[in-house]
């Protein structure tokens, strides 16, 4: 596995932009579980909502709370992470 190989966790590219974030928005629990044991920052904020011509930056808990991933949102905060934008 790359994480393993030290690939960086919190490269950001693409839509998504972080992979922590692509994991809570598909509700990928596993993923999300494995990826905050490599240090994920879960505060990192990419631009993941829209409203019109508008992007919102969100963090992963925001994230998971907007898809209705609860099983995640616990993870994250049983793991500590809190959100601002909450």
């Amino acid at each position: 596995m790359l994480l393993q190989k030290g690939a960086n966790i919190d490269h950001c590219r693409g839509y998504y932009g972080y992979a922590l974030h692509v994991a809570c928005v598909g509700g990928y629990e596993s993923i999300v579980d494995m990826l905050l044991d490599y240090s994920a920052n879960a505060k990192a904020l990419g631009k993941l909502e829209r409203a019109g011509d508008n992007w919102y930056e969100i963090d992963s808990l925001t994230i998971a709370c907007a898809r209705g991933h609860k099983a995640i949102v616990r993870l994250l905060l049983d793991r500590g992470h809190q959100s601002q934008q909450l």
